[in-house]
C-alpha cells in the first residue's frame, strides 16, 4: 500500500516537473509609469511592461482604481500583448456615449529597443476633436523607462497626470 501510494507520489511529481519546464518562459511584468486622473472622475492607473526570460518586450499590462471605472472601461485590469500594442488599444472609452477618450498606440514598436508610443486623447467632445501626446519606450541597461518627447526635452516618466475638463482632457502633464 505504501509503495504504490509512493509510486503514485513519484509519478505526479515527475509529471508536474515535466510540465513546469515545457512550458514557454512566462512574462515577467515590471513597473513603468502610474497615471492618475481629475478633477472628476479621479482615476489612479498603474501600467507595467511584460518582458520575456531574455528581456525582450512581450506587452503591457494596466489596473485602476477610482470612481466610475465600469463608465470608463477600465473597471478590470488589462493585458496587452506586443501586436496589439503596435496596432493601437483604447485605453479609456466613455460607455455610455461610445465616444473613446484615450487611445494609445505604437506603429513601430520593437521587442528589443522600445520605439514611440503616442497618446491621442479627446479634447473636446462636442466637436470630437483630439489631442496627441508621444512618448518613447527605450531598454537601457536592462530596464525599460518611458520618456517623455516634447518641447521640454527628453526627460524620464514616472507618473503622468490627466486633466480632465468639462467635455475632455484639457492637458497631459508627466513627472
Amino acid at each position: 500500500m505504501k509503495s504504490n501510494i509512493c509510486a503514485r507520489l513519484i509519478i505526479i511529481v515527475g509529471f508536474i516537473t515535466i510540465s513546469f519546464i515545457s512550458l514557454p518562459a512566462w512574462a515577467a511584468r515590471f513597473p513603468l509609469l502610474a497615471m492618475t486622473s481629475g478633477p472628476s472622475p479621479q482615476i489612479s492607473c498603474r501600467f507595467e511592461v511584460s518582458v520575456d526570460s531574455s528581456n525582450l518586450l512581450t506587452g503591457a499590462a494596466y489596473s485602476c482604481t477610482g470612481e466610475d471605472l465600469e463608465t470608463y472601461g477600465v473597471a478590470k485590469p488589462k493585458t496587452m500583448n506586443l501586436q496589439q500594442l503596435t496596432a493601437g488599444v483604447v485605453f479609456m472609452r466613455h460607455d455610455s456615449y461610445k465616444i473613446d477618450i484615450i487611445k494609445v498606440s505604437a506603429q513601430d514598436l520593437d521587442s528589443q529597443s522600445g520605439g514611440v508610443i503616442r497618446v491621442r486623447y479627446l479634447k473636446n467632445a462636442m466637436l470630437m476633436s483630439y489631442g496627441d501626446f508621444y512618448a518613447v519606450l527605450e531598454q537601457i541597461g536592462g530596464r525599460w523607462i518611458v520618456y517623455t518627447r516634447d518641447e521640454e526635452g527628453r526627460r524620464p516618466i514616472t507618473q503622468m497626470k490627466v486633466i480632465t475638463g468639462l467635455l475632455g482632457v484639457k492637458k497631459i502633464s508627466t513627472q
